[in-house]
């Protein structure tokens, strides 16, 4: 399969995936909308690997540092979920 079949058919995937979550939300409450609920969460967790999977493999090292510099917002340089320290001299 080439590249961009694979990738047509992981977006295929979660974008079913994401119907079945919204047709099990619009179920009433009960037993098989909790089945189906499942189903669906359980379907929308295997697209979402494939999809990380094969994001991974596209991804470059810039388009990480874009990605970690954008999710910063304070400093571009700084890592996510760090503060910085301020010494006292």
């Amino acid at each position: 399969m080439t590249d961009r079949t694979e990738e047509q058919s992981i977006e295929e995937e979660w974008a079913a995936a994401e119907a079945a979550l919204a047709d099990a939300r619009k179920m009433p409450s009960g037993a098989e909308r909790i089945e189906a609920l499942k189903k669906a969460g359980q379907l929308r967790h295997e697209a979402d690997k494939r999809r990380s999977v094969q994001g991974k493999a596209n991804r470059t090292v810039r388009e990480d540092l874009a990605r970690i510099a954008s999710l910063t917002r304070k400093r571009p340089g700084a890592l996510p979920g760090r503060q910085s320290v301020r010494r006292r001299n």
